[in-house]
């Protein structure tokens, strides 16, 4: 299985969370949460077989240092990055699981992600807490080179419909812990209220 890790450039990641983190300490975050997701990632396959996407050289310098894949992102939006990302990918090795993992997780585990593995559908995902976006896409082989990308608005329905058009086996995981992600001032002091 391949972990794919999309980043944004660290200095302007989180930008909704401007109103109680200052530019500084949001990049300080950022790049928390990119070594947090990549010590995950690496506990869970090999670090051959993950890839930070990011328009960032300071990420993709962090992700060398995990001696993981780091891969040039043109900067322009997620799906734009993750077309990048499935390119490169099906070049070398075409028949792969995929897992897309974003850094805003902080209560993801390796408990949690390996139990979303064992789900058996060719696209598995965990929506976000109002079951609206897609926090964690897993790709079977029989789906990583036909899928269409909708992150975004109202994405985790946008992705099942992609499954079904498609004739995919969809299975929904529903996590507490995959389920919480930092977009908003309010994710993000609820964070840091229960690890203070």
């Amino acid at each position: 299985m391949q972990i794919i890790i999309p980043c944004k450039s660290l200095d302007r990641g989180k930008s909704r969370l401007a109103k109680c983190l200052v530019p500084s300490m949001r990049l300080q975050f950022c790049k928390e949460l990119l070594v947090r997701t990549l010590r995950l990632a690496v506990q869970i396959v090999d670090p051959a077989q993950v890839l930070v996407v990011s328009p960032d050289a300071a990420a993709r310098k962090i992700a060398e240092s995990f001696r993981v894949g780091s891969l040039m992102d043109p900067g322009r939006h997620l799906n734009s990055a993750l077309n990048v990302a499935r390119r490169s990918l099906l070049a070398r090795r075409p028949h792969l699981d995929v897992m897309i993992v974003p850094i805003d997780l902080p209560l993801a585990s390796t408990s949690s992600l390996s139990a979303l593995v064992r789900l058996t559908e060719d696209v598995v995902i965990a929506p976000d807490r109002r079951n609206s976006g897609t926090n964690v896409l897993l790709l079977r082989k029989a789906a990583f080179d036909k899928f269409v990308f909708s992150y975004g608005v109202d994405s985790c329905a946008a992705h099942v419909a992609c499954a079904r058009q498609n004739r995919l086996s969809v299975g929904i995981f529903e996590s507490e812990s995959l389920a919480f992600d930092i977009d908003e001032p309010e994710n993000y002091l609820a964070w840091v209220m229960c690890h203070a």
